[in-house]
């Protein structure tokens, strides 16, 4: 299967630049290796998961991966999931594991996640920061505003 990118030429019109699946393998799998190990899966990998699922069963939310088999698996620690945002077919879950926070992007109508594990589009990280008092600081991720595991408005 091929996929296609669309790209500026010098002249700035639209040409099509043919990519194979085969180079975004090495990027989800790279994706995949760096939440098993930062935002681990009870009992799963990431690599198992066909999509996410945030729920709130109770005052918190939680973020689950749904299984092939439709089994939902929770984070090993679900402190980690902090908050997420939705916009159309795009996902964010935020993460904060090891200092970092983590925004997973999930997108299954970008063709180059279709075929990653849960449809994931692209991982970024942050540093998290602190000011004098020690208490982490709300880093602006792209502009956009999350829903925090409370309900709260985060970013």
């Amino acid at each position: 299967m091929n996929v296609t990118a669309l790209n500026h030429d010098q002249q700035g019109s639209k040409t099509h630049a043919p990519y194979r699946k085969e180079l975004f393998a090495t990027a989800n799998d790279r994706h995949i290796s760096f939440l098993d190990e930062a935002v681990p899966l009870r009992g799963a990998s990431h690599a198992d998961v066909v999509r996410y699922s945030v729920e709130v069963p109770l005052r918190y939310a939680e973020c689950y991966g749904v299984l092939g088999d439709g089994r939902k698996v929770p984070l090993a620690d679900k402190r980690l999931f902090v908050a997420w945002s939705r916009r159309e077919s795009l996902c964010s879950l935020l993460f904060e594991a090891r200092g970092m926070r983590i925004e997973t992007r999930i997108d299954p109508s970008d063709q180059s996640a279709c075929d990653a594990p849960g449809n994931i589009a692209g991982i970024d990280i942050q540093s998290i920061r602190t000011d004098s008092d020690a208490r982490p600081r709300n880093l602006n991720i792209r502009g956009r505003q999350f829903i925090a595991r409370d309900g709260a408005v985060f970013g």
